[in-house]
């Protein structure tokens, strides 16, 4: 709604902060954040600027998300004149009660012709205009309650009233529930008032100007008075129901179309409301992975949206096509944003049959309006979803058509709008979705392709906005990509030069973030990329330099960071590539150090497992074998270590298991053994459709192994010309 209404948000002038980032923040914080958001969101659509912007200016002097109720209370308390302010106390002990407990202070609603004079009309609809209170129907009766019970919490007006009269406010909530009690068990005298303490309370209550009696409470305490005349009393009080009853059937007759008009605006109001929560605002929470924060949002949206759809034919329900359509794609809307928190959370079916139910919806609403660039992009996003899902079981065959369905819903933005920056951005994450598939599937060729014009198009948005944080990442993290696609095609120094690129687009960003971790760990992984490349060379020393800069950036992250597992975990996986690497023979400290730290972990991510891997091989390549044998025994010995060597493909683990293969060949002493295991590599990455040098290197070593290294003349050849000659385990 925001984005479709041309809404922009301003910053606050001090930190630069947007205001939305700013609602985001203060909604997390706060016990009351539904009502206070809706009610400051309002506020500030009504105060926005001639040029459609939501005003930081204005949000501070609400008083931020708490303080807007009641300082808008306050403010059009004070605008009132005299007469009505003085009727605050009587309109107040009509819409504040107890609940059941006698404790809790809660709100009600009132009736309108229970105002008795005329300021107190003015001091009531100020309110409702204000949007502080709301008038509405109630049994076929106008009323009118309290917009939100926040009000009671942080109006200070309203909170001295409520300690002013509390005891008032337990004698007539005691009243209100005897009295329905009495006519729930049809006026038995059982029920009445008993004599004494009650009974007095109820008769200076009702003599008392300030709280206003209805008419069954009137009946019981004077049935509890006078018992002989309770059938007298009764008649009474049933002729006096009826001709209230029939006037207001007749007032209502009269004001019905007033009436239904009101209803509808009130309703269109909160529509707009709940489709800004689902739509909008959830792409903000989405940025900072907060969906969680909307969960009994969405909850409540959808609940909404189903009893509209369920009531679309009733006096209330949508008028017009227009309205129709807005309703069905904000119930997608919703069943979307819950799909996402639902992954958010690791619930995959409850997510699968959220997108599953929005998508079903969104290609009925796709054939009433196939060129909605709105609807089309939540079609995509629906189709990328579910086929997320399918893509982390690695069931790939599932995952190709919904994609590709993600993708022609891109291509169909990109050629409506060309120029519009947010169908640029679709059309190239759903070439990014593609090319992560392909590499899956060993189709490199096809990666490198989606992935060309991925980063071709993110080039394209730049020009539109060239100081977009996040498109830079994103071109940054595209140009990784491309580099480990080239690595797998087997063009060694074309992945070294797209790191390098990829590490100065983050360096150049990191000048402007110093304080964005997620750059450090970014920049640290390209860093690492290359490290790994170099390592295969003679000369380690530019592989240790790149694996001394990874450590250096990811561990600048963990400080930033320190709750982050992952980047704990990182770091010391890069510090342990980067011994390995070292000359220096004092290295026992940060040895130390990582074996306390995989103490801890479990082999269960391919992070801690390569560490373990390089700590085996620094150990080895040191001459400290029994050490090397008890880590690599240990990491074999482990059910998460079989585990995930079982449950990866062949792009996981697969060159993992041959390492292990071949560091124990290297570690027996026994002849026989060694073959066993080379072979037992050479089986592994045998059946390989990748030129990676994390396949090719380790291949060739196996082959060296059991002196088969005929066999592939021309795969060593090709290491060779590169500088990569030793392949001696």
């Amino acid at each position: 709604p925001a984005l479709t209404a041309n809404l922009t948000f301003s910053n606050d002038p001090q930190t630069q902060t947007p205001l939305d980032e700013i609602l985001c923040a203060d909604t997390a914080n706060n016990p009351d954040a539904l009502p206070m958001l809706q009610y400051t969101l309002q506020e500030l659509y009504l105060q926005r600027s001639d040029n459609n912007e939501l005003l930081h200016s204005v949000y501070t002097k609400l008083g931020g998300i708490e303080g807007a109720i009641g300082k808008k209370a306050e403010d059009i308390f004070i605008d009132l004149s005299n007469e009505q302010q003085q009727q605050l106390k009587s309109v107040l002990s009509q819409l504040i009660t107890l609940n059941h407990d006698g404790k809790t202070i809660t709100s009600r609603a009132a009736r309108w012709q229970t105002l008795t004079n005329t300021s107190q009309k003015e001091l009531v609809q100020a309110m409702v205009d204000s949007r502080l209170f709301v008038s509405h129907l109630q049994n076929e009766e106008a009323c009118f309650s309290l917009a939100h019970e926040a009000l009671l919490r942080q109006w200070p007006r309203a909170k001295q009233w409520i300690n002013d009269h509390k005891d008032a406010l337990a004698i007539k909530s005691h009243l209100q529930h005897q009295a329905q009690n009495w006519i729930d068990e049809g006026k038995s005298s059982a029920y009445l008032l008993a004599p004494g303490k009650p009974l007095q309370e109820a008769q200076l209550l009702l003599n008392d100007k300030l709280f206003r009696l209805d008419d069954n409470e009137h009946a019981l305490i004077k049935s509890s008075i006078k018992k002989t005349k309770a059938k007298i009393r009764v008649k009474r009080v049933t002729v006096a129901l009826l001709c209230l009853l029939t006037f207001t059937a007749l007032l209502m007759s009269f004001t019905s179309f007033k009436a239904q008009q009101h209803a509808q605006k009130k309703q269109l109001e909160a529509e707009s409301l709940l489709g800004f929560m689902v739509g909008d605002f959830a792409d903000k929470l989405r940025s900072v992975k907060r969906m969680d924060l909307l969960d009994g949002i969405s909850n409540k949206a959808l609940e909404y949206f189903t009893n509209q759809t369920d009531e679309s034919g009733s006096l209330f329900g949508f008028s017009d096509n227009k309205a129709q359509f807005n309703n069905r794609f904000q119930y997608a809307q919703t069943l979307e944003a819950m799909g996402e928190v639902a992954y958010s959370r690791g619930k995959t079916d409850e997510a699968f049959t959220a997108f599953e139910n929005a998508s079903t919806r969104l290609e009925a609403l796709l054939k009433i309006k196939s060129n909605n660039l709105e609807l089309l992009t939540l079609a995509g996003a629906n189709a990328f979803w579910l086929g997320q899902l399918h893509y982390d079981k690695s069931d790939y065959a599932a995952t190709e058509p919904l994609f590709k369905k993600y993708h022609t819903y891109s291509e169909t933005m990109y050629s409506l709008a060309p120029n519009d920056f947010n169908s640029i951005m679709e059309l190239s994450y759903s070439h990014n979705s593609l090319g992560s598939l392909y590499l899956k599937q060993f189709n490199y060729t096809s990666a490198k392709q989606r992935f060309t014009e991925s980063l071709a198009l993110k080039n394209e948005a730049l020009e539109l906005k060239p100081n977009n944080k996040n498109l830079l990442r994103d071109k940054a993290d595209t140009i990784s990509w491309l580099a480990s696609t080239e690595e797998r095609l087997g063009h060694f120094n074309r992945a070294l030069d797209m790191f390098n690129n990829a590490t100065n687009e983050l360096r150049i960003m990191l000048n402007k973030y110093p304080n964005d971790a997620s750059l450090y760990k970014g920049l640290a992984s390209n860093y690492i990329q290359q490290s790994y490349l170099l390592s295969y060379l003679s000369d380690k020393s530019l592989a240790y330099e790149k694996a001394e800069q990874a450590t250096t950036a990811i561990n600048i992250a963990r400080l930033q960071d320190p709750a982050n597992k992952q980047f704990q975990r990182s770091y010391f996986r890069f510090l342990a590539l980067q011994l390995v690497l070292s000359k220096n023979i004092q290295t026992e400290n940060e040895v130390n150090e990582i074996l306390n730290f995989l103490a801890q972990e479990k082999f269960n991510n391919t992070e801690i497992i390569n560490t373990q891997i390089s700590l085996i091989q620094y150990f080895s390549q040191r001459g400290f074998y029994s050490k090397a044998e008890a880590l690599l025994k240990s990491l074999e010995q482990s059910d998460d270590y079989r585990e995930q060597v079982n449950s990866l493909n062949e792009d996981g683990l697969g060159s993992i298991s041959a390492i292990v293969n071949l560091a124990n060949a290297k570690l027996t002493p026994n002849e026989e053994e060694k073959k066993i295991y080379c072979q037992n590599a050479l089986n592994i990455l045998g059946s390989k459709k990748t030129k990676s040098l994390h396949y090719t290197f380790p291949l060739i070593q196996a082959h060296t192994c059991l002196n088969k290294d005929a066999k592939i003349t021309n795969l060593k050849n090709s290491l060779t010309k590169l500088g990569i000659n030793n392949f001696e385990l």
